[in-house]
C-alpha cells in the first residue's frame, strides 16, 4: 500500500477557502484598537493577543494543509509537517493507537518520537486497516495484558474461575454505579423533589461508592481509559458531586466562606488520600494517564464543597435572625450563567455597603429604594448563610 496521503479533498477545499478569510478577519480585529478611539489599554491588549493567536493558528492550519503529507514507502513511513519530516522504519514500529482525531504510530524505541496521522487524512481508514494487518492495536493489546494480570492475581480469588467472576462482578457494579450517579445528577440538578430525599441520597451516594472501592480494591479505578480491563467508577462519583455543587450554588448564599473552604478543603484532602489508597493508579505511560490525579482532585473537591454546603444549610435548624435593609442598587452579571445582586447597607450595625446574591424572581420583583428583610442562620456546621424576602 505504498503512496502519499494528504488532508482529504473536501477538507482541503474548505481550509483553502476559510483560512485566508479568517486570517484577514483577525488581522482587521487586531488593527481595530489602533484605528478607532475609545478602546482602553486592557481591551487593546486582549484583542491584539487573541488576534495574533488566531492568525498563528489558522496560518499553521493552512500551511500544514498545503505542505503536510503521510507517505508509506517500501520499508518505512514518512510524516511531513510544517516543522519538518519524521521517518519510522517498518521493523521499528511497536504498534498503533487510534483516537477521535489521530492515528498514533508508536516506535519500539522509547526515545524515538511517534508519528501522528490525522483522521482527516484521505483514506485514513485504509491506513488503519493496513496497520492492523502488520502491527497490534496497543490499547486492545494492553487491555488483554491487564485482564491476564488480573486473572493471574491470587488476591482476587483462589481460582481462575473465582477471579473471572469477581472481575465480571466489578464491571457490573461499575456500570450500575455510573448510571446511578448520572441519574442523581439529573435529579438533584433539574428537579430535586422531594428535596430532602434528593439531597440526602446525593450526599450518601459517594460514600457508598467509597465502600464499593474498598470491597473491590485493586479492581475498580477512578480514571477512565480506553479499552482498559479495569472498570472505572469515576463518572458516577463525579456526576453526583457536580450535582451537589451546582445545587448548592443555586440554592444557598453563604455569608462567610472562610470556614467552608477550610473544612471542605480538609474533607477533600482526606477523600483524595482515601481514593488513592483504595484504587490502582495508572502507570503514566500516556497523556491520558496524567489526567488521573487532577480528575480525582476535581471529584473530591466537587463532592466536599457540595455536600458541606447543602448539609450546612438544608439540615440547619437554628432560629434565624432577621434584619431590615434597603436596596441601594441592583446588578445583573452575565457569563456562562447569569447572576443577580442587590447592593444593600450591611445589616450588622455598620454603614458598610454589601452586595448580596438573590434569585432571578427576587431581582425582577424589586427596585432600588425597596425594603427587604434579610434572614441569617448560623448553619449546621457554624457556617452562616442568609436568604432574602421582599417587604410588602
Amino acid at each position: 500500500m505504498q503512496g502519499e496521503y494528504r488532508t482529504a479533498k473536501g477538507w482541503r477545499v474548505f481550509i483553502y477557502i476559510s483560512a485566508p478569510i479568517l486570517i484577514t478577519a483577525f488581522i482587521v480585529t487586531g488593527i481595530m484598537p489602533f484605528t478607532f478611539e475609545g478602546y482602553d489599554a486592557t481591551v487593546t491588549i486582549v484583542l491584539v493577543v487573541f488576534s495574533l493567536s488566531m492568525i498563528a493558528l489558522f496560518s499553521y492550519g493552512l500551511i500544514d494543509t498545503i505542505k503536510g503529507k503521510f507517505v508509506i514507502k517500501q520499508d518505512h513511513l514518512l510524516s511531513v509537517t510544517v516543522f519538518g519530516s519524521r521517518a519510522l522504519k517498518f521493523d521499528g514500529i511497536r504498534g498503533y493507537r487510534v483516537d477521535q482525531n489521530y492515528i498514533h504510530i508508536i516506535p519500539i524505541d522509547a526515545h524515538q518520537k511517534k508519528l501522528k496521522v490525522s483522521t482527516y487524512t484521505e483514506k485514513s481508514q485504509q491506513i488503519t486497516d493496513w496497520l492492523s494487518t502488520r502491527y497490534p492495536e496497543l490499547d486492545t493489546l494492553e487491555a488483554l495484558e491487564e485482564e491476564k494480570n488480573i486473572l493471574d492475581d491470587f488476591s482476587f480469588g483462589i481460582s481462575k474461575q473465582a477471579r473471572e467472576y469477581k472481575l465480571g462482578e466489578a464491571k457490573r457494579i461499575a456500570k450500575i454505579t455510573n448510571a446511578t450517579g448520572f441519574i442523581l445528577f439529573l435529579w438533584i440538578t433539574f428537579y430535586p423533589l422531594p428535596y430532602s430525599v434528593a439531597i440526602s441520597l446525593g450526599i450518601v451516594y459517594p460514600m457508598l461508592v467509597m465502600v464499593t472501592l474498598y470491597l473491590y480494591r485493586g479492581l475498580l479505578r477512578m480514571d477512565e481509559r480506553k479499552n482498559s480491563a479495569y472498570p472505572s467508577v469515576v463518572s458516577g462519583f463525579l456526576m453526583a458531586g457536580l450535582g451537589l455543587s451546582l445545587r448548592a450554588l443555586m440554592d444557598f448564599n453563604i455569608l462567610e466562606y472562610k470556614q467552608l473552604w477550610i473544612t471542605a478543603g480538609i474533607v477533600a484532602g482526606l477523600l483524595f488520600i482515601l481514593i488513592i489508597a483504595l484504587t490502582k493508579l495508572p502507570e503514566f505511560k500516556t497523556w491520558e494517564d496524567y489526567f488521573a490525579i487532577p480528575t480525582i482532585i476535581i471529584v473530591a473537591s466537587s463532592y466536599s464543597f457540595g455536600a458541606y454546603t447543602l448539609a450546612n444549610c438544608t439540615y440547619d435548624e437554628s432560629i434565624p435572625l432577621y434584619y431590615n435593609s434597603e436596596i441601594l442598587d441592583k446588578e445583573m452579571t452575565s457569563g456562562k450563567t447569569t447572576s443577580y445582586y442587590f447592593t444593600v447597607v450591611s445589616w450588622h450595625g455598620t454603614n458598610e455597603i454589601k452586595k448580596i446574591k438573590v434569585s432571578a424572581d427576587e431581582y425582577s420583583s424589586a427596585n432600588a429604594g425597596d425594603h427587604i428583610t434579610i434572614y441569617e442562620k448560623e448553619g449546621l456546621f457554624k457556617t452562616p448563610w442568609y436568604f432574602v424576602m421582599l417587604q410588602e
